[in-house]
């Protein structure tokens, strides 16, 4: 049925919005609860994480790199939350596949940094570490098992098509869905599954990254991000919270995510 063209669809999305917001609310406050503390958390990290370390110099190189992916963590964070929360499950998932890519490009390039500035400066693609070699250099097997589901939400795959339509019977066609629309298997997938797991990933990582950085934060801060790493590792070893990925979380996101 055709839409009138009087109707007022930036109204509609706001009311659909706030509605997927209750709705999130009311299954995964827990989850929205962990993002709002991590992006805290982080921010006030961040002041902490500078190295006194030769700018010109791969170290330098590796400071430069692994800092830039921390500061812009949260920010990316409070975008996801906000628009997971409302039911855009496919424009959140495209900002939480790019934590992924940072976090695996930090990681890979803390035992590579003599790599770094031929990466950072390639005018070439193959002068480029590709992203399937990091991933798969923390994790054999995450790029195509994990990475590759996020890659559908970001590239438009059957995923986002499934997402945007409604079937009513097996081969009739579907309609469109218009606004945002609350899906609890999505909504898990995208917020409680990816988003934690690599909020878990960078709290994780960061006395690797930055080895002196406890020595100048407070005691309150560090106990802070000490008890949510703790909160986000009991959720991964939670089964009820990966049953969809049984072995491959076990055997392949868990060592991406710890290693």
């Amino acid at each position: 049925m055709p839409i009138d063209p009087d109707f007022d669809m930036i109204d509609f999305f706001d009311q659909t919005e706030e509605s997927v917001r209750q709705q999130t609310l009311g299954g995964f406050a827990n989850v929205h609860n962990e993002i709002v503390c991590a992006v805290d958390l982080l921010v006030k990290q961040g002041e902490f994480i500078v190295e006194n370390i030769d700018p010109i110099s791969n170290d330098g190189n590796f400071q430069f790199l692994a800092s830039l992916s921390f500061y812009r963590c949260p920010y990316t964070l409070k975008s996801v939350d906000y628009l997971w929360l409302r039911g855009y499950y496919t424009e959140a998932m495209v900002l939480v596949r790019h934590l992924y890519e940072s976090y695996a490009a930090v990681r890979y390039f803390h035992e590579h940094r003599d790599r770094i500035l031929t990466h950072l400066t390639a005018t070439r693609s193959k002068d480029r570490v590709r992203f399937i070699d990091m991933f798969d250099h923390i994790a054999p097997g995450f790029y195509h098992r994990f990475y590759g589901q996020m890659s559908s939400f970001a590239h438009g795959g059957p995923i986002t098509a499934a997402m945007r339509t409604k079937h009513e019977a097996s081969g009739v066609p579907g309609t469109v869905i218009v606004g945002l629309e609350f899906n609890v298997e999505t909504a898990s997938v995208v917020g409680e599954y990816y988003t934690l797991n690599i909020i878990y990933a960078f709290l994780q990582h960061a006395n690797t990254f930055f080895p002196t950085h406890r020595d100048r934060a407070s005691a309150q801060l560090l106990t802070e991000l000490d008890q949510l790493r703790d909160r986000l590792r009991a959720q991964i070893d939670d089964p009820r919270t990966h049953s969809d990925f049984e072995a491959d979380h076990r055997n392949i996101m868990i060592p991406f995510l710890t290693n």
